[in-house]
Formats: structure tokens, sequence, C-alpha cells
């Protein structure tokens, strides 16, 4: 649960404030800007066509669902600083390594932390359960280390390639809740490419 919260928030702040509202077209299956007409309260559920595959019409109430619920939430600052509290504190009892005077998280330090419960808990359904694996997290933890490690903390500094700082842990747990399907109608995959482009050091 602080894990998921800590990606809603984190998803939620890092994106640009002219985003947050909107959605994104996505690849076929994934959410679309279009929202279909709300049905009437006397109107009988829908049977699905012959050929709605993979249950495309139980997706799209979903995600219906879930754009009326983003429509009216608006955290606070205050939110997002405890949810960082609380994974700063599992960041902070599992980093063993350290580099230029930086705390980091090492990947035996990532399964440590990942193994006090289960990654499947994130996933939005039984296939994404299915994706999200600890191969899967070492893999976005070695992407994540190559994005850090290739700009400098400070002007003259050297690179930060012994773990992840805590700003990257946060990237890469972004990155993890794309991987279980956590997309919050887009509002996450905005906030990774966000993260990625900004100016500066990506740690």
């Amino acid at each position: 649960l602080a894990v998921g919260r800590f990606i809603a928030l984190s998803a939620w702040f890092a994106t640009p404030q002219a985003l947050r509202r909107r959605g994104r077209v996505g690849a076929p299956g994934e959410d679309a800007d279009a929202e279909a007409p709300a049905p009437s309260p006397n109107r009988r559920r829908a049977i699905p066509l012959q050929g709605d595959r993979f249950g495309e019409s139980e997706a799209l109430a979903k995600q219906q669902r879930l754009d009326a619920l983003k429509q009216r939430w608006n955290p606070h600052e205050e939110d997002l600083r405890a949810a960082e509290q609380a994974i700063l504190a599992k960041f902070a009892a599992h980093s063993t390594s350290s580099q230029l005077g930086e705390r980091l998280l090492s990947r035996s330090d990532l399964l440590r932390l990942f193994g006090s419960f289960p990654l499947e808990c994130l996933a939005d359904d039984a296939e994404a359960a299915k994706r999200v694996t600890h191969v899967e997290v070492c893999r976005l933890y070695d992407e994540v280390l190559a994005t850090q490690a290739a700009h400098a903390p400070a002007p003259g500094g050297g690179a930060l390639t012994k773990g992840l700082t805590f700003e990257s842990l946060r990237l890469l747990l972004l990155k993890v809740g794309l991987l279980a399907g956590l997309h919050f109608r887009h509002i996450v995959d905005d906030a990774v490419d966000a993260l990625l482009n900004a100016p500066g050091p990506k740690c």
C-alpha cells in the first residue's frame, strides 16, 4: 500500500500541471482520450459483442471509473511528503552503498527491500502480475542506474555508479508501476517522461 501510494503521488507531482487531468492515447487496448457517455440508470447491462477480445468492454468500464476518480482527486504536497517519508525510511534501512557522500541503494539492497512485500501485489491484473518479476525489476534497475550514471550529480562531480539515489529509486518505482499496469490514465507514463526529460542531474 505504501509503495502504491508513493507511485501515485510521485506521478501526480512529477507530471506538469497542464497534463495531470488529460488522458493520453495509448496502444490498442489501452485507455484513450475519448470518453463514453454516462449510462442511463434504467439501461440494462450491455452484453459484450461477439469478437470482443480480452475483456475490452470490462477494461473500458474500469478505465471510465478511474477517469472519474482522477477528475476528483486533488492531493496535497503534505500527502506526497508523508508518502516519501515512508519510502525514505525503507531506503535508509536497506541502502548499504555510498559514493561521493551519497547514500545509495545497490541491486542486492533493492532485492532485500522488495523482499519485504510481494511485487505481484502491485499488479493491476493477473496478466500484469506475471510481468512483475525480480528479473524484470533488476532490468529496470540497470536502466535507471545507467540513466543516473550518465549525469554528473553536480558541476565537476563524478557519476554515481554504485547504486541508486532516493530520486532514482522514485524513477525506478514509477517504472515498476508501469510494468504492473499502474498507468493511472497515463499519468505515470507522463511522470516518467517528465523526470527523464527534466534538466539537471537524473539522480
